[in-house]
Formats: structure tokens, sequence, C-alpha cells
């Protein structure tokens, strides 16, 4: 990628009129201040709110996409119009720092392999690291990303290798090309797992940023929307459709296997449900998972399941 590089800011918005007075400010700070040439476009998913008045009203020089609500998947057309070279997609829940830009937009010059540059991540009162440094395993039949694993603490303060995350930079081309954020798991979680895995298999690299800090207050909106156990069942639904789209590791299917059958006896015990829920909820779109595992068979994979979790691993 030849330098100058072009970079456009994507937030999505649903229902936060709120949430865009309080964190809008930071970024169009943070647009302005950049060193890249940096658009910035406010993606709103049919909020029906008062949002886009209050866009047009009290921030009248931002550009403003109106889309039907596809959650993150609003990001791909919008992606696809984009003239940038970098889109940095971010949530209507996050205020960053000034110079958040700029060290990301860097990994992408460094890294000739680069797919995502993530930020690091605070809760949204700045008192707790949130994530962004990413850990991915697969362990007990399940898909975990992790932020806080054993010994993080020592780690986020260094630039390197992330497995995944849900806000970042994302090379545009790249991202079009992987068929941006799979609507198969709407309405969300797991999707940026899934493209990240995704372009770690490719051959490409998911990168940690420290030096770019934004806060975040943490999927505010699903939770006032869909609740504690609904966002449960999502979540393991979602899983069981990540892996029937994406595992070919005949050893990890055989651990998947065996721990579906003994997984629901220990969340009956547990009186948790939700695992039932989004088993029996995935099976309904069994059919949509293999139809996506077989048009994955054209790709290029240059890495395999195993070579990524040891990447993982070693972070």
């Amino acid at each position: 990628m030849n330098e100058p590089l072009k970079a456009e800011v994507f937030v999505l918005n649903y229902k936060g009129t709120d949430l865009l007075r309080e964190c809008l400010p930071s970024i169009v700070e943070a647009v302005e201040k950049s060193l890249t040439p940096c658009a910035l476009t406010v993606i709103d998913n049919d909020s029906r709110d008062g949002s886009v008045e209050m866009l047009k009203k009290e921030f009248p020089s931002i550009r403003i996409r109106l889309s039907k609500n596809r959650v993150l998947c609003s990001f791909n057309d919008a992606a696809r119009e984009s003239a940038a070279d970098i889109v940095i997609l971010l949530n209507n829940d996050l205020k960053v720092e000034s110079d958040f830009i700029d060290p990301l937009i860097d990994a992408f010059r460094n890294h000739r392999d680069a797919f995502l540059a993530a930020p690091q991540a605070w809760t949204f009162d700045g008192k707790q690291y949130e994530g962004s440094l990413s850990k991915m395993d697969f362990k007990n039949g399940i898909l975990r990303a992790e932020t806080r694993f054993q010994g993080y603490e020592a780690k986020v303060g260094a630039p390197g290798f992330t497995m995944q995350a849900g806000f970042g930079a994302y090379h545009r081309k790249i991202f079009l090309a992987l068929g941006g954020f799979d609507d198969l798991y709407l309405p969300g979680t797991v999707e940026d797992a899934d493209i990240c895995f995704r372009a770690w298999k490719t051959g490409r690299a998911c990168y940690y940023v420290p030096q770019s800090r934004v806060y975040h207050k943490g999927q505010a909106t699903f939770k006032k929307h869909f609740g504690r156990r609904r966002l449960a069942a999502i979540n393991h639904r979602n899983n069981h459709l990540f892996i029937w789209k994406n595992i070919t590791d005949e050893r990890i299917w055989a651990s998947y296997f065996l721990w579906i059958l003994v997984r629901p006896i220990y969340f009956l015990f547990q009186a948790r449900p939700e695992f039932l829920w989004g088993t029996l909820w995935a099976l309904g779109r069994l059919g949509a998972a293999l139809k996506r595992r077989d048009q994955l068979r054209g790709e290029e994979h240059r890495r395999s399941d195993r070579e990524i979790f040891k990447i993982s691993e070693s972070l």
C-alpha cells in the first residue's frame, strides 16, 4: 500500500441520541487533529428516536448515511461506497483520545500483512482496561475470545498481534474481499471474531496498537434491547455457527462433538437453559452455515486452524 493513505471513520448508531451527544465530540476532535486525511460518517440504522434530527442540528458538518438496521453488517455497504484505504469502524458508545487515529494508520504503513489495527480499550470511566489485546482459543467445545487472560496486565502496553476486536481500523479492500461482517450471525456477536479468523487463515494479521486509546460503554444498546439471557443464547448460537462455517481441523471437530454431548447436562444442572436455547436456535441456521462453509472452499488458506490458535497461545 503506497502513501499517502486516506481514512474514513464510520460511527454506527441505533437509537443512541444521548450516546452520540456524549461520544461524538471526541471523535470529531480526533478527525480534525489527524495527520491522515480522514472523513467522518455516522451510519444511522433506522433509529427513529431523533438521532438524525439531532445530528443535523448539533453536528451539521458530519455526513449521515441512512441504513436499514443490519447491526454491524451496515458497515459493509458503507465500506463498499467509501473511497478510503482504511475504514475505522466504531460504535456510538465509544469516546476516543484526540490522537487515536494516526497510530492505527501507522500499523498499515509498517505491516504489509495488516488486516486490522485495534486500539487499546478502557471502560468508559477510564478506570479499567477492557480489551483489544485478545486471545482466541477453542476449549471445552467452545470458541473463546478473551481480553483479560492470565498475565494480560504485563502485556497491554506493548504493541503486537491481537486475534480479533469488535472495533478498530480495517484494510478496506481486504474487508470487502472477505465479504465484510457476515449476516449469518445477526443480530450480532461473533461476527468480528469470524472475519478476523478468516483474515488470519488467508495469511493476513491483526495488530494491537496500544498507542491508540478509546473508552467503551460495552454493548450498551445490546444489553438494553435483548437482556442478559437472550444475549447469552445468541452467543451460544453464534458459537455453533462459527464452528460449522469455519473449522476444518478434524481434532477440533472431534472435541466439539464430545463436548456438545456433555455440555447440555452441565448447563441444566446450573439452571442455565441459554445453551440449549442457543443450540436449537443454531440448528435453524445450519443450512445457511453449511452454504457459507462451501463458499469458503475456494479461498486460499495459508494457515490451518491449529496454526492460528498457536499464534494466539504465543501472545
